[in-house]
């Protein structure tokens, strides 16, 4: 701690630590004794002596006090914004579903200098996954010779951070209305502003009349193979898309989905027994098998072990309801990541979802 004698206070700042972090100095008021005796003249004495180097020291702490010091708020620079280098965002007010998405993409390093087309990557909850994603496709395409690099299109909310979407996520990425979910929904996040779930197929209208078409015309984009990545509700509608629109998207990475959706009419039931009925996506994969029509693509589908029970069972419910189905057009994989949650499984399964469907293996 370092010290600079202010009337008859001492300003004291944080010791400076490397990397060097200040905090702002706080005046205190030193409790010395109130000497009537000889003791006074032995303190002044031992002050006289070691003022020389108290003199010496304060010059070296100069930087650190005046560095903490508030100053003049006009001379403070004011930082700017942070952004993900090579990346666009902006805001689209959709007539489909009737609300507003914040749009964000990042290209490739050469994108500029070249005139290739790329194929690019869909990924859902952008408020909490644009920039992960993004560098993990920058990184994957420098140090994969074959790969001319990818396009990340996020699609998210104009409101900040992701906990801030917890409301609005759950109208759009939901394929039926569950009234139980929004009470409890509400009761947890406040207010969460109007929350109908259920919403889905509005979503989707909007990722293929308007936001799919408009990114096509605006980047150099290869159009015969789109990739759409979604994580827990996200991963619900992944699949939702994949089972409504087969052809929109070509490729799926699908991580942690919320299967349990629409199991009953008892929330607690869904999210919490393994022995709870089939959710929406399995109901509709029956639905359709039975009608004749297959499902195509390629899907990666990825759980961590650590996640609820019912978390775990549905990606496992799937897996062994499609290897029953032995749908010929349809690739598909399924990976169980040990040690990881519903939160911590995300950056990896992205990774090696992408990894399995664009990249070289390593």
């Amino acid at each position: 701690m370092g010290g600079q004698a202010v009337g008859n206070g001492l300003m004291q700042c944080a010791r400076a630590e490397l990397p060097l972090k200040l905090r702002p100095c706080r005046e205190v008021t030193p409790d010395l004794p109130d000497y009537t005796d000889g003791a006074g003249d032995r303190l002044r004495l031992h002050i006289r002596r070691h003022a020389v180097t108290v003199s010496a020291g304060a010059a070296l702490l100069t930087l650190l006090l005046s560095a903490c010091s508030p100053g003049d708020p006009a001379d403070r620079q004011v930082p700017d914004p942070a952004v993900i280098p090579d990346s666009r965002q902006w805001t689209v007010e959709s007539e489909a579903s009737g609300r507003t998405y914040q749009v964000q993409v990042s290209l490739p390093r050469e994108y500029d200098s070249g005139d290739s087309s790329y194929q690019a990557v869909y990924l859902l909850d952008a408020n909490a996954y644009f920039g992960t994603t993004t560098e993990i496709v920058r990184n994957l395409s420098e140090f994969d010779a074959d790969s001319p690099g990818l396009i990340v299109v996020g699609v998210g909310y104009p409101v900040g951070q992701f906990f801030n979407t917890l409301g609005v996520r759950g109208i759009d990425l939901t394929p039926t209305r569950d009234t139980a979910y929004e009470a409890q929904a509400a009761r947890e996040l406040g207010d969460p502003g109007p929350l109908e779930t259920g919403r889905a197929r509005e979503f989707l209208g909007f990722l293929e009349g308007e936001l799919i078409p408009l990114v096509e015309s605006e980047y150099r984009v290869d159009a015969s193979i789109r990739t759409l990545v979604g994580h827990s509700f996200g991963g619900l509608f992944a699949l939702y898309s994949m089972l409504e629109a087969p052809g929109l998207f070509q490729q799926y990475v699908v991580v942690s989905p919320s299967l349990w959706w629409g199991c009953s009419d008892e929330l607690l039931v869904c999210l919490g027994d393994t022995a709870a009925p089939d959710g929406w996506v399995l109901q509709r994969e029956e639905s359709l098998r039975s009608a004749g029509r297959g499902i195509s693509g390629r899907l990666f589908l990825a759980v961590g072990d650590a996640e609820m029970p019912t978390m775990i069972d549905g990606p496992q419910r799937l897996a062994a309801r499609l290897t029953e189905a032995a749908y010929p057009d349809l690739e598909w994989t399924l990976e169980v990541y040990t040690g990881e949650w519903h939160m911590s499984v995300v950056p990896g399964a992205i990774s090696r979802g992408l990894r399995w469907l664009h990249f070289a293996p390593p």
